[in-house]
């Protein structure tokens, strides 16, 4: 498990970066620069727990199984990480404020 949140941060970080570049070009820049700014801090979250996933002792690590109640509270995280900033990167690119 460790090995896919390292994997995930480093892809939200990734994305966030990308996100970037375009923060000029946007329609909204400060929307899109808090797409960014989620993306980065999202990524950073998950390396954090990818570190200290090995002294968690109520989830399983190390490639075991543990309750279900945890494992599903840790696939929400991933997916509730990820669905805010591509949620946020989608706005910012599609524009909140469409010109008439």
């Amino acid at each position: 498990m460790t090995d896919g949140l390292i994997k995930h941060g480093f892809i939200l970080i990734f994305l966030a970066l990308v996100t970037g570049f375009v923060i000029p070009q946007a329609e909204s820049p400060r929307l899109t620069l808090s797409a960014h700014t989620i993306g980065l801090l999202s990524g950073i979250l998950l390396l954090a727990v990818a570190g200290i996933w090995g002294r968690m002792t109520p989830l399983a690590s190390n490639g075991a199984t543990g309750a279900e109640l945890p494992e599903m509270l840790v696939g929400v995280l991933l997916i509730s990480l990820s669905l805010a900033a591509l949620t946020a990167a989608g706005l910012s690119i599609w524009g909140v404020s469409r010109k008439a």
